[in-house]
């Protein structure tokens, strides 16, 4: 038998592993480092010293400069679709949270509105509690809402 006799089978084997492994994508991480800086890695955060924000899949057989190119570019279209509702969701929480304040403080308020006998015990606690209900309204920016 020859010496560079490679059994079909094999040869088979290589060739379907090749082409499997060119058609696959290169996995690309995004990461942030200890330090809050974010940035895009062929390479699992860990090894750079980072812990790991998101992944995404890359053409394999680019060069690994435009594989990380086109990561970083789906990572911001990603984080500009959710940006909005985040951002919503925020403004929602807040009106919400002021509209409960505003509630409470009405509660309050109105225990005394009808001049009639509140314990010390209950004046002292409302007064407590109304100063950091207060406080929690100007810390969330909706005073006068």
């Amino acid at each position: 038998m020859p010496v560079n006799f490679i059994p079909r089978a094999l040869l088979c084997a290589l060739t379907i592993g090749v082409t499997m492994q060119d058609l696959e994508a290169a996995t690309v991480y995004q990461c942030v480092s200890f330090k809050g800086a974010r940035y895009v890695s062929a390479e699992p955060c860990g090894n750079s010293n980072g812990v790991i924000v998101d992944m995404t899949q890359a053409p394999d057989g680019l060069p690994r400069a435009e594989q990380l190119k086109i990561a970083q570019d789906a990572f911001n279209r990603k984080q500009e679709a959710t940006a909005p509702q985040k951002q919503s969701d925020r403004e929602k929480a807040q009106r919400e949270q002021c509209a409960a304040i505003a509630k409470e403080l009405g509660a309050i308020k109105n225990r005394y509105a009808n001049m009639q006998y509140v314990p010390v015990e209950q004046v002292n606690a409302d007064q407590a509690r109304s100063r950091a209900i207060s406080a929690r309204q100007s810390a969330l920016g909706c005073q006068g809402k």
